[in-house]
């Protein structure tokens, strides 16, 4: 992963730079992950233009960006697709209005959030876009959602493991957003502190408010580690991605 210089809050990073369990690397300046891009100042506008990024997803939903929109970026392609819609077509709620709950009302809704991340990498059609943006080539590509943390980091689970990136590597890069982020997660448990003192689960559901959680991190990704025996398979069956058109994705990201 490489760190590039924008402020933390953004959790702006590329891909490349992490190992895949052949021996290759991820390129650098092809795969992007982040927050939601209005976040971003106009300092920071400059260096983003020299990215030179060709598509754009972002994983919010309608009503997410309708409230705080991206800035238009002249020549690059954008879309839209919530990556909280089920494959049913209903969008599932993970909404922060629960996050403040204690005692029994708090363990109910952690094992909800928990149950959300177990759905969230499979048949998951935002997903797909990606992914299969991937497979055509459509680099430098940047993915993201509001703080860059739950629906992108699932998503970049998906494409490390496209790549061939080992389950240690996958689950270190979601638990990054806990760096970036650690002002917001520090704020959070300070304004709650006497109760999350007394509360474990209340403390659980402030850092998940603002961070990631190596629980919420393992189930998505035991989802996709156990789905099917192998990456090839996986991403055959459940994306759509042919064994040959996977080498070849392979062949074109690592070095």
């Amino acid at each position: 992963m490489s760190r590039l210089n924008f402020h933390d809050q953004l959790n702006f990073r590329d891909l490349g730079g992490y190992p895949a369990a052949d021996g290759r690397v991820i390129k650098e300046g092809l795969l992007y992950r982040s927050g939601g891009l209005y976040l971003l100042t106009e300092e920071e506008r400059e260096r983003f233009d020299a990215l030179k990024i060709n598509f754009i997803l972002d994983l919010r939903s309608k009503s997410e960006v309708e409230k705080k929109p991206d800035p238009v970026f002249e020549g690059v392609r954008i879309l839209q697709h919530s990556g909280l819609e089920h494959k049913s077509g209903k969008e599932i709620d993970f909404s922060p209005a629960g996050m403040a709950r204690t005692g029994g009302e708090g363990k109910d809704q952690l094992k909800k959030f928990l149950g959300y991340y177990a759905e969230l990498p499979i048949e998951n059609e935002s997903f797909r876009i990606l992914l299969h943006e991937m497979c055509a080539f459509s680099s430098p590509i940047l993915f993201h959602c509001a703080s860059g943390k739950d629906r992108t980091g699932v998503a970049a689970m998906l494409v490390l493991y496209l790549l061939g990136v080992t389950p240690d590597t996958i689950l270190e890069d979601y638990l990054l957003s806990n760096e970036f982020l650690k002002d917001d997660v520090a704020a959070e448990l300070k304004e709650r502190a006497d109760i999350v003192a007394r509360d474990p689960v209340a403390k659980t559901l402030s850092i998940m408010k603002c961070g990631v959680t190596e629980e919420a991190g393992r189930t998505a990704l035991n989802t996709i580690l156990n789905a099917h025996p192998d990456a090839v398979t996986f991403f055959a069956k459940e994306y759509d991605i042919p064994a040959d058109t996977l080498a070849s994705v392979r062949d074109f990201y690592l070095e």
